[in-house]
């Protein structure tokens, strides 16, 4: 969900930026920083395939054994 709202949100200035008035050159420094989050979603998405993907690979015993308690 998360990733879902951080796509809308870095869409919302893109088509204003694109509209607007400015020099090319400074229309497209503007894209490039506001597209910088499309690499924290990149990243989201990948940890949250990540941790889906190795909490299905590892039992729930190794989640509820703590190395801290005595067997």
């Amino acid at each position: 969900m998360n990733t879902i709202t951080d796509f809308y949100l870095m869409a919302i200035p893109l088509p204003m930026v694109w509209k607007s008035n400015l020099p090319p050159r400074k229309k497209f420094v503007l894209l490039i920083m506001f597209s910088g989050g499309l690499l924290e979603m990149a990243f989201g998405i990948l940890r949250a395939t990540s941790i889906l993907t190795v909490s299905l690979r590892i039992p729930a015993k190794f989640f509820s054994e703590s190395p801290l308690t005595p067997p």
